[in-house]
């Protein structure tokens, strides 16, 4: 009885293991893509293999401050990293600690070296002030932007997923 038990245990190992086998190299596998999405709905504005793409920035014109602000992110595998961060003023929300090397040049401050990982970027794309998406790609694309042709302020977010 017990080499019947045995005989029956190696054979349901077996199955389970050629099914998982099975299972795994049939499965398409799907590279990571980089995807911009409504954080409330879940439509997506854009969805592309990260290979194809290399930055997103990010532009408004801040809020209390009335002056332009821009952020750079490059694109990989494993999410978004700030790199650059361009403003006009040191005020409300401005970084103070963020590192990098500070530069100004024609009346812009410019953050460089910055190496900031996130898994994703939110924001409030709004017209009122002013929010610019542009995606760059990889190849000589043009680039996707989003501007004011989306519904007035929408939670956006930037992932790879």
């Amino acid at each position: 009885m017990a080499k019947f038990r045995r005989s029956v245990f190696a054979a349901v190992t077996a199955l389970v293991v050629v099914i998982a086998a099975l299972a795994f190299l049939g499965a398409p596998l799907r590279e990571p893509h980089f995807v911009i999405s409504d954080q409330k709905s879940g439509a997506t504005y854009f969805d592309a293999p990260v290979a194809d793409v290399s930055s997103m920035e990010l532009a408004w014109i801040h809020s209390i401050e009335k002056t332009p602000w821009r952020e750079r992110y490059e694109i990989g595998r494993d999410g978004l990293q700030l790199t650059d961060v361009y403003l006009k003023s040191y005020g409300a929300g401005a970084p103070t600690d963020i590192g990098g090397t500070t530069t100004v040049k024609n009346g812009e401050v410019h953050i460089a070296d910055l190496h900031h990982h996130y898994k994703e970027v939110t924001w409030v794309h709004s017209r009122a002030t002013q929010h610019t998406l542009t995606v760059s790609y990889t190849d000589a694309k043009a680039p996707f932007v989003l501007r004011d042709d989306l519904p007035e302020r929408i939670f956006l977010k930037a992932t790879v997923e």
